[in-house]
Formats: structure tokens, sequence, C-alpha cells
């Protein structure tokens, strides 16, 4: 309304406004369109809301469309459905086959032409690990040095159970890829994005630079945004990502593909809540429990954390043992890794014993059968409630 009524006082023009107020002139001749027919009410915010609400596909149907993938398994989904409606009479869209596909684990019909072709040539084997190589060489160089040198803040859209829009707002560590903050709101403003970022800062600590697309939550055409105006007074330098160029947002990007394709376009969520619950659980699993190709196999934690030497020792010392250490029970187990005051530690299962490492010293070690309870620092033969 504010816009609308400089323009009735017809002083400056639609592209001066537009301009002076950091958006495109159509939307303003769209916003007088809707003031004059429907007046105040018609401005307000509505998301788009499908003809009707989608209905969970049947068990049986899904149970078909796997019989069928597994029957032609380089069928993709638009071939899939319509294979389906013409020999099986089941009517479902490409964008339900493919989601159904995905729920149970099937890859993408070019993955898997690809991998065959593979496998008979080994000139295309030797040419697509080559190309792996690169690309992973191609990621680790646009890598900052160490955590915290570099945060990326991204935003990302999807809809509950088809009508209500919600937003995730994720900050990515760039060095470690590991997800320091994320919410999931109805809101894309900068105060959303501000107080995501602030959690962040709470459990994380301060990063030396961030990185942003130019989105209006973070940056304006002229003057100074809140969210720039909280980094200047942390002393955190902003910068933004080249229009129309998304490799600069990279792993962010990589991470929203991952979760949507992974979760988001699986699963059918009853609620907000559930999909903060959902989204929430899987960061936890992406940050602590999923090797990650892009940073050498390690977990985001790993590196995040600085105990990627730890682990990689422990790894070297797995090797050395040997898949018959696995077989005769004797392979350690880890239970905990990380750091503490600076320190490195490791609690870890060795064949029943608690076992637990100081900066790759030994320092306490238990009996943890039931039957006996001992420890290096004294002994109880047979362990009370109390202990």
């Amino acid at each position: 309304m504010q816009v609308l009524d400089e323009r009735a006082g017809g002083k400056v023009t639609v592209k001066e406004l537009a301009a002076k107020h950091d958006i495109h002139p159509t939307l303003i001749h769209r916003w007088q369109r809707k003031l004059k027919e429907g007046g105040k009410a018609a401005l307000q915010d509505r998301a788009p809301v499908p003809v009707h609400q989608p209905e969970a596909t049947p068990e049986v149907v899904q149970q078909k469309v796997v019989d069928v993938k597994n029957a032609n398994p380089f069928l993709g989904s638009r071939k899939l459905q319509e294979h389906l409606a013409r020999f099986e009479g089941i009517m479902l869209s490409a964008g339900t086959v493919n989601k159904i596909l995905r729920r149970f684990g099937f890859k993408p019909a070019d993955e898997v032409i690809q991998a065959e072709a593979r496998k008979n040539d080994p000139e295309k084997q030797k040419k697509f690990e080559e190309e792996q190589i690169q690309r992973e060489q191609e990621w680790q160089r646009f890598c900052r040095d160490h955590p915290n040198d570099l945060w990326q803040i991204d935003l990302s859209t999807f809809y509950i159970r088809g009508q209500h829009r919600v937003w995730l707002i994720d900050i990515i560590d760039d060095h470690s890829r590991f997800v320091v903050g994320f919410s999931l709101g109805t809101e894309t403003t900068a105060a959303a994005v501000m107080e995501t970022l602030r959690g962040a800062f709470i459990k994380h600590g301060l990063p030396k630079e961030i990185l942003t697309d130019r989105g209006s939550q973070f940056t304006a055409w002229q003057g100074v945004t809140q969210f720039e105006k909280l980094l200047g007074r942390l002393g955190i330098y902003h910068t933004k990502a080249r229009s129309h160029h998304p490799q600069t947002m990279g792993k962010i990007e990589s991470f929203h593909r991952n979760i949507k394709r992974e979760l988001i376009d699986v699963e059918r969520f009853a609620s907000q809540e559930e999909a903060a619950q959902r989204v929430g659980a899987y960061i936890d699993h992406y940050n602590y429990a999923r090797p990650h190709q892009g940073i050498g196999g390690f977990t985001p934690a790993d590196r995040y954390f600085g105990i990627a030497d730890e682990v990689k020792r422990h790894l070297q010392e797995r090797k050395d043992l040997g898949n018959e250490a696995v077989v005769a029970g004797k392979s350690p187990t880890i239970f905990l890794m990380g750091k503490l005051f600076g320190h490195s530690v490791r609690v870890q299962d060795e064949a029943g014993r608690l076992v637990v490492h100081l900066d790759g010293h030994q320092v306490y070690n238990m009996d943890m059968m039931p039957q006996r309870i001992t420890a290096t620092t004294g002994a109880v033969d047979e362990p009370s409630d109390a202990a």
C-alpha cells in the first residue's frame, strides 16, 4: 500500500518506484490491478492452493509400481507411468511414480543404464572415475581451510500436504559441510533469517565470513539491509554470490538437492511440526553419521570438530587388523569420538571392554560383561545398585 500510495500521488513513475523499493515494475502493475479489482483484501499474501488435496497412493498400487520397475529396470518415471497406464490400468502422474521409486530406493534410470554400460566398457569406467576425481578436486579447490572461516546461507521451499507452504533456512560450514543451523517456517523475511543465524552463533560461535545470494533478505540495490547491519556490528564479512551463477553456492545447493531427493520428495508430512522434526533428524544424521565423498569420506562433524585425523588413524588401525578381527569379535567399535578441552577423545568397545583414549593414549579400561566389572582405577566383583 505504501508503494501504491506513492504511485497514486503521481510524482514518481513505476520505474522509479521499482528501483527505490528493489522490486520489479511488473509487480507494481499487478498490485495496481489487484487493488482495482478486489480492494485491499486482494493484496493479502496467499500460498498457491491446488484444486484438490492429493491422497496417499494405496500400498497395493505402490507395490505394483515396484514390481513393474523391478521387471523393467531401465524405464524412467515417465515411461513407467505410460507402461502402468497402458498395461496395468494404473493412472498416476510421473511425479507420483518418481516419488514412489525414490521411497523404495530405486536409482534414476539414466544412472542405472550408465552403470551397466560401464560394466562392459573399461574405457567408460576409466573416464567415469577420472571425472569423479576431477569433480572432487574442483570441490576441494574452493573449500576454506578451517571451520567457521565461511558459512553459506540459503532458503528452499516445499509444501505440507500439498497446501501449506514452508521455507527451510539452512546455514552450512564451507570447510566441513556441517549444517550449523536451520529453521522451518512460513516466512522468508530478514528477521527469520537472522533468528536462525543467531541460533547458530550461540551454538557454534561467529564465522569470519558469510556467503549469500542476492535475495532481498540479504542485500538491496540501495541502502543497507538489517542483515548487513547485523553482520557489520559483529565484524563478519558479507560475500554475495554472482547473479545467475548457482555454482558459487554449490555446497548448500547440493545439500538442498539431497534433502529433497531423500526426504522431502518421498515423505508425506502430516504437519509443519512433523516436517521440522523429520528435517532435524535428517540433519543430525547428515552431520554425524553420513560419510561425505567431497571431504574424503569423513562425516561433516569429523571435519568441523577437527577429529578427521583421529578418525583416519582409527580406520588405519581397523584396516591393519583385517576382517578376521571382525569375525572373531575383536574389532573395536567406536561409540564416541570428539574433542574435549582441546584434547582428542575416543570411547570404544573392544571385545566387551569399555576403553577410553585421550590424545591416542589409553586412559581407562573397564570390563562391561554383566558378571564382572573391573577397572584400572579399582575393582568391583558384584556391582551394587548404587554402583
